[in-house]
Formats: C-alpha cells, sequence, structure tokens
C-alpha cells in the first residue's frame, strides 16, 4: 500500500499563501516560533479532534478552525491515518528531533 503524500513541515516558509484572514496570520505570527512548530501543532490538533472533539475550546476555535483547514487544503495534513498513529509519530519526533518527519 503506497503512503499519501504530505508535504514536510519544514516545507512551509510562511503563512502569507495560505490565504489566512490577518487575524490568523497575526496569531501565528504572535504564537509560534517557527512554521514548522506550527504545522506540527495544528497537525498534533486535528488527529486529537478524532478523539476529543472539545480538544479545540481550549484555543481559539474559530482562528485554529481557519488554520486546520489552510494547512489541510496546503496538503500539510494527512488524513488516512488516525490519532494513535500521529501520536506514536510524535513521540519518534520528540525523541529523534526533527530528523523524523
Amino acid at each position: 500500500m503506497k503512503k499519501p503524500k504530505c508535504k514536510p513541515a519544514s516545507t512551509l516558509k510562511s503563512v502569507s499563501g495560505l490565504g489566512l484572514s490577518k487575524r490568523a496570520e497575526r496569531y501565528v505570527e504572535k504564537n509560534y516560533f517557527s512554521m514548522d512548530q506550527l504545522v506540527w501543532h495544528v497537525r498534533f490538533l486535528y488527529y486529537m479532534m478524532q478523539y476529543h472533539p472539545e480538544t479545540l475550546k481550549a484555543y481559539r476555535p474559530k482562528v485554529f478552525k481557519e488554520i486546520i483547514s489552510a494547512l489541510n487544503t496546503a496538503g500539510y495534513i494527512r488524513t488516512d491515518f488516525v490519532a494513535d498513529s500521529f501520536g506514536l509519530k510524535y513521540l519518534k519526533r520528540v525523541l529523534l528531533g526533527n530528523k523524523c518527519e
């Protein structure tokens, strides 16, 4: 079975091309140090919402729905696996650093 393509987090250089509102762009600029950090956090929220939809309530729901939608449309989020798989990959990334996509 061939793995679906998902753009690596490191390829996103700025959010300006994603079509986000000014409010969402300001939120990203204020709260994230890098685009890599943004992509991984949004992926984490996307997959956690599969099991716990209320996860988004801890954040700004309208802004994050917009960011999640934009990154999904741009191809930065894989939609073919569940939160468990992402959780394991996230732990691997924490242990191995940015070498792991």
